[in-house]
């Protein structure tokens, strides 16, 4: 065989071994993407449920408990979205574990940690009295859409104010800042000279009372909005109770228990041992207040308490929004002092006070 055909040969072996090579590797890709094809999705989960998903999922978990699902059926079903798959672990007082970590997690916002709070509560609450979950959360659920929507109204009207009050408490840092970048060494002259220290001592001051004052105010707005929010889902939560035929002190005790409010379980105590309404509830706040008001005529004349619970609950909800502007309006009034009389003087005194002397003293040349 000469040198040429030797080479044809190996030329032809070689192209005929990489054909096969390519068919083979050809086939088997073709194998993975058919079965890439028909592998499942991964489930991509949405995060955290705000207060609007909470609401839905307690209407589908009543809704799938009507049907004749289990509740650790119903709750793993409507939680799959934003959790990992598995089946959602109910503990011994009838809270989910995902509601009850969203209850207590400090990485949720405030309105979703309220909603997750009052829906756990239901669930507590429906485990204590024995009231049926499904009829609990249908009560709860569509009292709390309008519990949320007044709390949302109230951030956007205390945005303004609130934003207002964060805007002074930085102006005096900043204006310590602007000084030293026109020469006037502020840092330095609020530090080393005595009148300095002195402006130093009073601007701080009125830095920080400025600020804690004006957080006290808006902390303060924010509370009452809340306790607005669990005034009417006590009455939801006791309509629910007594409906599935609880006595009233009964109903009194687990709201006191589901709400760590020992003063429900003294009332509900006292009444058992025979005291009179009024005398049963002297350790009454603003919080119980409607309640009371709603069961009295129930335990003392013996009506139903049903329809007064209903309207009771309609009207504090129509009071709500109301109470909500005006709130925001007096808030704005109330803000002037701390802002007018306490952040504007630490601006004054922590910014422009070492500028003026600045001038003077001609360290800043223009």
């Amino acid at each position: 065989m000469s040198v040429a055909g030797a080479l044809t040969g190996m030329v032809v072996c070689l192209l005929l071994a990489g054909l096969v090579t390519m068919t083979a590797r050809g086939t088997r890709y073709l194998v993975w993407r058919s079965r890439l094809k028909t592998k499942p999705k991964p489930v991509k989960l949405r995060g955290c449920p705000n207060g609007d998903d909470l609401i839905l999922m307690g209407i589908e978990v009543a809704s799938r408990l009507r049907a004749g699902m289990p509740a650790a059926s119903a709750w793993t079903r409507v939680w799959s979205p934003f959790g990992p798959p598995g089946t959602v672990v109910i503990d011994s007082v009838g809270v989910p574990q995902p509601l009850d970590n969203l209850a207590h997690s400090s990485r949720a916002k405030e309105l979703d940690r309220s909603a997750a709070q009052v829906m756990a509560g239901a669930c507590r609450f429906s485990s204590l009295s024995g009231a049926p979950l499904a009829d609990v959360l249908e009560q709860i659920s569509a009292g709390l859409a309008d519990g949320l929507s007044a709390r949302r109204a109230q951030e956007r009207a205390l945005a303004g104010p609130q934003m207002s009050a964060r805007i002074l408490t930085i102006l005096p840092l900043l204006a310590i800042v602007g000084g030293e970048i026109l020469g006037a060494g502020s840092v330095a002259w609020l530090v080393g000279t005595a009148p300095g220290r002195l402006c130093l001592v009073i601007g701080a001051g009125l830095l920080v009372a400025g600020h804690l004052f004006s957080a006290r105010l808006i902390k303060r707005a924010r509370s009452r909005a809340a306790d607005q929010l669990l005034a009417t889902t006590l009455c939801d939560l006791a309509r629910a109770g007594l409906s599935a035929g609880a006595p009233i002190p009964r109903v009194l005790r687990v709201l006191g228990q589901t709400n760590d409010m020992d003063e429900l379980v003294v009332t509900a105590n006292s009444l058992v041992l025979g005291a009179d309404w009024e005398q049963a509830w002297c350790q009454a706040d603003s919080r119980i207040e409607l309640l009371s008001r709603s069961l009295q005529p129930a335990w003392e004349d013996g009506i139903s308490p049903a329809l007064l619970l209903k309207i009771g609950v309609q009207q504090a909800r129509t009071r709500q929004l109301a109470t909500v502007e005006e709130d925001a309006a007096k808030l704005e009034v109330k803000l002037v002092f701390p802002l007018g009389l306490m952040l504007l003087p630490a601006f004054v005194v922590l910014g422009i006070v070492p500028v003026v002397f600045a001038l003077i003293s001609g360290q800043i040349v223009w």
